[in-house]
């Protein structure tokens, strides 16, 4: 593995920080919306405090699924905190650039074009 690879993965961390729990609910949405959390034995969800252009929650309580509020898509995570990830154009260049490094970062062998075959 490139060395590079780790930088990029801290680049995609570092841009999109609820990525990953955000993902999470949208894939768990049967729990999520059940009021739970992660695991093997879900536990209930702690709703933490919620503020932004579209929700004012400041006691918490709020369950929030699938949500786009502006560029960002949004979901309670696992841990009751409410994550969400920028889908702008300028986010999704980001990503776009990182990604193409990543894929520099490896040596291919073969034709630098690859077509269905006949």
């Amino acid at each position: 593995m490139p060395e590079i690879v780790a930088e990029l993965h801290g680049q995609v961390d570092e841009a999109f920080p609820d990525l990953r729990g955000v993902r999470n609910s949208a894939q768990h949405l049967e729990d999520r919306s059940r009021g739970l959390g992660a695991g093997r034995n879900p536990k209930p969800l702690d709703l933490k405090p919620v503020e932004n252009n579209m929700i004012s929650a400041p006691n918490g309580g709020v369950l929030i699924l699938n949500s786009l509020n502006g560029s960002k898509y949004g979901s309670t995570m696992a841990d009751g905190h409410y994550g969400e990830v920028d889908v702008s154009p300028e986010s999704m260049e980001r990503l776009q650039n990182i990604l193409q490094q990543t894929l520099e970062a490896f040596d291919w062998h073969g034709p630098k074009q690859h077509g269905p075959s006949a």
